[in-house]
């Protein structure tokens, strides 16, 4: 079985409402070592959009490592000091397809959220 397989088969809904759809996951080990952790993945009804929310729990993927793959981002979203759950999010356009970095404040150099989606018109 695949990791992506291996991944799907444990995929399980968590919670729903008008807009979102969550689901949750075991945490996920990884080829290279890294190990996800609380990791869920949503849906968006209205923007189409679906991403991943994860800690790494053994290695922090920093903000010019992402760079190094995915440049010319910009912020989308800054947190407004409600939690350190908040997050800087930054979405490059690439290939018809917009990805979203997540930073939360509690690890402001750490990746800690991952969405893909359309472009918005």
């Amino acid at each position: 079985m695949s990791a992506f397989a291996k991944l799907l088969d444990g995929l399980r809904e968590d919670e729903k409402n008008e807009y979102v759809t969550f689901y949750r996951e075991n945490p996920v080990h990884l080829a290279s070592g890294e190990h996800l952790r609380a990791f869920s993945v949503f849906n968006n009804h209205h923007s189409n959009r679906i991403g991943a929310r994860f800690e790494i729990s053994n290695r922090c993927l920093s903000r010019d490592e992402v760079k190094q793959h995915y440049p010319g981002w910009r912020i989308v979203g800054a947190p407004r000091g409600g939690s350190l759950e908040e997050q800087t999010l930054f979405e490059v356009d690439e290939d018809g397809f917009a990805y979203v970095f997540g930073f939360a404040e509690k690890a402001r150099d750490c990746l800690n959220s991952f969405s893909v989606g359309p472009l918005r018109n």
